[in-house]
Protein backbone atom coordinates (compact mmCIF):
# COMPACT_ATOMS: atom_id res chain seq x y z
CA UNK A 1 0.00 0.00 0.00
CA UNK A 2 0.86 3.56 -0.88
CA UNK A 3 2.23 5.91 2.04
CA UNK A 4 -0.55 8.33 2.91
CA UNK A 5 -0.73 11.40 5.11
CA UNK A 6 -1.68 12.45 8.62
CA UNK A 7 -4.07 15.19 8.92
CA UNK A 8 -4.28 16.11 12.90
CA UNK A 9 -6.68 19.01 13.15
CA UNK A 10 -5.25 20.78 16.93
CA UNK A 11 -6.71 24.22 19.10
CA UNK A 12 -4.01 25.96 20.26
CA UNK A 13 -5.34 25.06 23.59
CA UNK A 14 -4.21 21.01 22.96
CA UNK A 15 -0.81 22.42 20.51
CA UNK A 16 1.31 21.54 23.21
CA UNK A 17 0.48 17.87 23.77
CA UNK A 18 1.48 17.22 20.09
CA UNK A 19 4.95 16.65 21.55
CA UNK A 20 4.03 13.94 23.34
CA UNK A 21 1.58 12.54 20.36
CA UNK A 22 3.68 12.83 17.12
CA UNK A 23 7.22 10.91 18.34
CA UNK A 24 4.73 7.93 19.15
CA UNK A 25 3.07 8.30 15.53
CA UNK A 26 6.11 7.94 14.04
CA UNK A 27 6.97 5.06 15.91
CA UNK A 28 4.45 2.99 15.88
CA UNK A 29 2.79 3.94 12.31
CA UNK A 30 4.47 2.84 9.48
CA UNK A 31 4.25 3.95 5.81
CA UNK A 32 3.66 8.01 6.97
CA UNK A 33 4.07 10.18 4.22
CA UNK A 34 3.50 14.20 6.17
CA UNK A 35 2.45 14.66 9.33
CA UNK A 36 0.08 17.78 9.00
CA UNK A 37 -0.90 19.63 12.01
CA UNK A 38 -4.20 22.21 10.60
CA UNK A 39 -3.86 24.63 13.33
CA UNK A 40 -4.24 28.55 13.85
CA UNK A 41 -0.57 30.57 12.80
CA UNK A 42 -0.41 31.57 16.97
CA UNK A 43 0.15 28.21 17.17
CA UNK A 44 2.82 27.96 15.11
CA UNK A 45 5.81 28.58 17.69
CA UNK A 46 4.71 25.67 19.83
CA UNK A 47 6.98 23.32 17.58
CA UNK A 48 10.41 23.97 16.94
CA UNK A 49 11.85 24.02 13.36
CA UNK A 50 14.10 20.91 14.51
CA UNK A 51 10.81 19.17 16.17
CA UNK A 52 8.94 19.47 12.62
CA UNK A 53 12.21 18.37 10.76
CA UNK A 54 13.02 15.20 12.93
CA UNK A 55 9.15 13.98 12.24
CA UNK A 56 8.86 15.53 9.21
CA UNK A 57 5.41 17.79 10.40
CA UNK A 58 3.98 20.65 8.18
CA UNK A 59 1.65 23.28 9.78
CA UNK A 60 -1.03 24.31 7.31
CA UNK A 61 -2.89 27.70 8.58
CA UNK A 62 -6.34 26.35 9.31
CA UNK A 63 -7.63 29.56 7.78
CA UNK A 64 -6.28 29.25 4.14
CA UNK A 65 -7.41 25.04 3.79
CA UNK A 66 -10.24 25.57 2.09
CA UNK A 67 -11.27 29.12 0.31
CA UNK A 68 -14.29 29.51 2.10
CA UNK A 69 -13.87 27.49 5.35
CA UNK A 70 -12.39 30.03 8.18
CA UNK A 71 -12.84 29.99 12.05
CA UNK A 72 -14.50 33.32 11.99
CA UNK A 73 -16.82 32.25 8.93
CA UNK A 74 -18.17 29.01 10.85
CA UNK A 75 -18.56 31.28 14.63
CA UNK A 76 -20.63 34.00 12.63
CA UNK A 77 -22.83 31.08 11.14
CA UNK A 78 -23.06 29.33 14.40
CA UNK A 79 -24.49 32.70 16.07
CA UNK A 80 -27.03 32.56 14.12
CA UNK A 81 -28.17 29.41 15.74
CA UNK A 82 -27.44 31.10 19.06
CA UNK A 83 -24.00 28.16 19.14
CA UNK A 84 -20.89 30.25 18.77
CA UNK A 85 -19.46 28.39 22.17
CA UNK A 86 -19.18 25.31 19.88
CA UNK A 87 -17.71 26.99 16.99
CA UNK A 88 -14.21 24.83 17.35
CA UNK A 89 -16.42 21.59 17.72
CA UNK A 90 -17.11 21.97 14.55
CA UNK A 91 -14.77 23.47 12.84
CA UNK A 92 -11.99 20.71 13.39
CA UNK A 93 -14.65 18.58 11.96
CA UNK A 94 -14.58 20.60 8.54
CA UNK A 95 -11.21 20.76 8.22
CA UNK A 96 -10.62 16.75 8.55
CA UNK A 97 -12.92 16.90 5.47
CA UNK A 98 -12.12 19.90 3.79
CA UNK A 99 -8.60 18.50 3.33
CA UNK A 100 -9.85 15.91 1.05
CA UNK A 101 -10.31 18.52 -1.44
CA UNK A 102 -7.17 20.46 -0.89
CA UNK A 103 -4.31 20.27 -2.77
CA UNK A 104 -2.25 18.32 -0.12
CA UNK A 105 -4.24 15.14 -0.21
CA UNK A 106 -3.05 12.13 -1.72
CA UNK A 107 -5.25 9.00 -2.61
CA UNK A 108 -5.81 8.70 1.48
CA UNK A 109 -4.93 10.14 4.46
CA UNK A 110 -5.25 9.39 8.07
CA UNK A 111 -7.50 11.57 10.65
CA UNK A 112 -6.08 11.82 14.15
CA UNK A 113 -7.13 12.92 17.26
CA UNK A 114 -4.35 15.27 18.68
CA UNK A 115 -5.00 14.08 22.29
CA UNK A 116 -4.55 10.03 21.29
CA UNK A 117 -0.71 8.43 21.74
CA UNK A 118 -0.85 5.18 20.00
CA UNK A 119 1.01 2.75 21.70
CA UNK A 120 1.62 -0.20 19.88
CA UNK A 121 2.08 -1.04 16.29
CA UNK A 122 -0.70 -0.07 13.87
CA UNK A 123 -1.71 -0.89 10.31
CA UNK A 124 -4.78 0.32 8.29
CA UNK A 125 -5.15 -1.76 5.17
CA UNK A 126 -6.13 -5.39 4.98
CA UNK A 127 -6.82 -7.00 1.67
CA UNK A 128 -6.67 -3.29 -0.27
CA UNK A 129 -9.88 -2.45 2.52
CA UNK A 130 -9.28 0.04 5.25
CA UNK A 131 -9.94 -1.33 8.94
CA UNK A 132 -11.93 0.30 11.10
CA UNK A 133 -12.37 -0.41 14.99
CA UNK A 134 -16.34 -0.44 15.85
CA UNK A 135 -17.48 1.38 18.95
CA UNK A 136 -20.62 1.40 20.87
CA UNK A 137 -21.21 5.11 21.20
CA UNK A 138 -24.82 6.35 19.85
CA UNK A 139 -26.17 9.98 19.41
CA UNK A 140 -29.43 9.69 17.65
CA UNK A 141 -28.57 13.48 16.16
CA UNK A 142 -25.74 12.62 14.24
CA UNK A 143 -27.97 10.26 12.10
CA UNK A 144 -30.58 12.80 11.99
CA UNK A 145 -28.54 15.00 10.47
CA UNK A 146 -27.33 12.34 7.81
CA UNK A 147 -30.54 11.55 6.90
CA UNK A 148 -31.03 15.21 6.18
CA UNK A 149 -27.87 15.25 4.48
CA UNK A 150 -28.25 12.35 2.39
CA UNK A 151 -31.83 10.15 3.04
CA UNK A 152 -29.58 7.62 4.49
CA UNK A 153 -30.42 5.90 7.67
CA UNK A 154 -28.37 4.18 10.40
CA UNK A 155 -28.28 0.28 9.05
CA UNK A 156 -25.56 -0.79 11.44
CA UNK A 157 -25.73 -1.83 14.70
CA UNK A 158 -22.12 -0.25 15.88
CA UNK A 159 -20.37 3.21 15.56
CA UNK A 160 -17.45 4.60 13.32
CA UNK A 161 -17.03 7.30 16.19
CA UNK A 162 -12.55 6.67 17.00
CA UNK A 163 -10.03 8.38 17.72
CA UNK A 164 -8.63 7.97 13.87
CA UNK A 165 -9.80 7.13 10.45
CA UNK A 166 -8.05 6.14 7.17
CA UNK A 167 -10.13 8.37 4.60
CA UNK A 168 -10.17 7.61 0.66
CA UNK A 169 -9.71 10.96 -0.64
CA UNK A 170 -12.08 10.43 -3.67
CA UNK A 171 -14.59 9.27 -1.77
CA UNK A 172 -14.93 11.99 0.27
CA UNK A 173 -14.58 14.79 -2.38
CA UNK A 174 -17.91 12.39 -3.68
CA UNK A 175 -19.60 12.76 -0.13
CA UNK A 176 -19.00 16.73 -0.63
CA UNK A 177 -19.88 17.08 -3.90
CA UNK A 178 -23.67 15.09 -2.82
CA UNK A 179 -24.09 17.30 -0.38
CA UNK A 180 -22.52 20.51 -2.44
CA UNK A 181 -20.32 21.28 -5.48
CA UNK A 182 -19.13 24.46 -4.02
CA UNK A 183 -17.05 25.49 -1.53
CA UNK A 184 -20.19 26.16 1.14
CA UNK A 185 -20.85 22.44 1.95
CA UNK A 186 -19.96 23.30 5.59
CA UNK A 187 -22.72 25.81 5.22
CA UNK A 188 -24.96 23.07 4.33
CA UNK A 189 -24.35 20.53 7.18
CA UNK A 190 -24.81 23.73 9.71
CA UNK A 191 -28.31 24.18 8.05
CA UNK A 192 -29.14 20.86 8.52
CA UNK A 193 -28.23 20.65 12.35
CA UNK A 194 -31.15 20.59 14.49
CA UNK A 195 -29.38 22.62 17.60
CA UNK A 196 -31.87 21.44 20.23
CA UNK A 197 -28.60 19.46 20.71
CA UNK A 198 -25.05 20.89 20.86
CA UNK A 199 -23.72 18.27 19.34
CA UNK A 200 -26.06 17.57 16.06
CA UNK A 201 -22.93 16.25 13.76
CA UNK A 202 -20.16 14.15 14.16
CA UNK A 203 -17.34 13.45 11.02
CA UNK A 204 -16.64 10.06 12.00
CA UNK A 205 -20.34 8.64 11.63
CA UNK A 206 -20.74 10.55 9.11
CA UNK A 207 -18.21 9.53 6.67
CA UNK A 208 -18.54 5.53 8.60
CA UNK A 209 -22.81 5.76 7.47
CA UNK A 210 -22.10 7.56 3.90
CA UNK A 211 -19.34 4.49 3.04
CA UNK A 212 -21.45 1.88 4.43
CA UNK A 213 -24.42 3.32 1.85
CA UNK A 214 -22.48 3.20 -1.01
CA UNK A 215 -18.88 1.83 -0.77
CA UNK A 216 -19.56 -0.70 1.01
CA UNK A 217 -16.80 -2.98 0.60
CA UNK A 218 -14.72 -0.09 1.33
CA UNK A 219 -14.01 -0.67 4.92
CA UNK A 220 -13.16 -4.05 7.00
CA UNK A 221 -13.75 -3.83 11.31
CA UNK A 222 -11.11 -4.81 13.55
CA UNK A 223 -10.86 -4.70 17.24
CA UNK A 224 -8.32 -2.41 18.61
CA UNK A 225 -8.01 -2.27 22.94
CA UNK A 226 -8.40 1.51 22.99
CA UNK A 227 -8.15 3.34 26.41
CA UNK A 228 -10.32 6.83 26.29
CA UNK A 229 -9.83 7.92 29.64
CA UNK A 230 -6.39 7.86 30.27
CA UNK A 231 -6.60 11.57 31.43
CA UNK A 232 -8.96 11.05 34.25
CA UNK A 233 -6.33 8.57 35.65
CA UNK A 234 -2.78 9.81 34.74
CA UNK A 235 -3.43 12.73 33.54
CA UNK A 236 -1.33 14.55 30.55
CA UNK A 237 1.48 14.36 32.81
CA UNK A 238 2.06 10.88 31.89
CA UNK A 239 5.45 9.69 31.93
CA UNK A 240 7.23 6.75 28.92
CA UNK A 241 7.38 4.69 31.80
CA UNK A 242 3.32 4.57 32.68
CA UNK A 243 3.11 4.45 28.61
CA UNK A 244 5.34 1.72 28.48
CA UNK A 245 2.99 -0.03 30.91
CA UNK A 246 0.15 0.87 29.14
CA UNK A 247 0.76 -0.77 25.91
CA UNK A 248 0.73 -4.19 27.74
CA UNK A 249 -3.28 -3.89 27.68
CA UNK A 250 -4.39 -1.01 25.19
CA UNK A 251 -3.31 -0.09 21.70
CA UNK A 252 -4.41 3.84 21.87
CA UNK A 253 -4.93 5.87 24.76
CA UNK A 254 -6.24 9.14 24.86
CA UNK A 255 -5.67 12.56 26.97
CA UNK A 256 -8.49 14.52 26.80
CA UNK A 257 -7.59 17.86 28.13
CA UNK A 258 -10.85 18.26 30.21
CA UNK A 259 -10.54 14.92 32.43
CA UNK A 260 -9.52 15.53 35.45
CA UNK A 261 -6.44 13.12 37.22
CA UNK A 262 -6.63 12.24 40.54
CA UNK A 263 -4.84 13.40 43.48
CA UNK A 264 -2.19 14.77 43.76
CA UNK A 265 -1.98 14.83 39.51
CA UNK A 266 -4.99 16.78 39.89
CA UNK A 267 -2.65 20.00 41.01
CA UNK A 268 -0.26 20.10 38.05
CA UNK A 269 -3.99 19.68 36.10
CA UNK A 270 -5.36 22.47 37.07
CA UNK A 271 -1.87 24.54 37.65
CA UNK A 272 -0.92 22.98 33.92
CA UNK A 273 -4.60 24.72 32.59
CA UNK A 274 -4.68 27.80 34.27
CA UNK A 275 -1.38 28.75 32.51
CA UNK A 276 -2.53 27.51 29.01
CA UNK A 277 -5.32 29.51 29.41
CA UNK A 278 -3.77 32.88 30.91
CA UNK A 279 -1.26 31.97 27.63
CA UNK A 280 -4.03 31.76 25.18
CA UNK A 281 -5.69 34.48 26.58
CA UNK A 282 -2.42 36.84 25.77
CA UNK A 283 -2.17 35.28 22.31
CA UNK A 284 -5.42 35.67 21.05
Amino acid sequence: MADFDIVIPVSYKDCWFLRRTIPYIRKNISEIGTIYVLTSVRCFHELSDDFMAKYHVSLVDENNLSPSLTYSKVKEMMAQYDMPSMTGWYFQQFLKLAFARSNYAKEYYLIWDADTIPLNKLSFFEDGKILVNPKREYHAEYFETIYRLFGIHKSLDYSYISEHMMIKTSVIRQMLDDISPNDDWWEHIIRKCDFSSKQAFSEFETIGTYCSAYFPQLFRLRQLNTLRWGGAIWGRQVTNKELEWLRRDFDTVSFERGAKPFFPRSIWWRIHNLYIEIKYRVVR
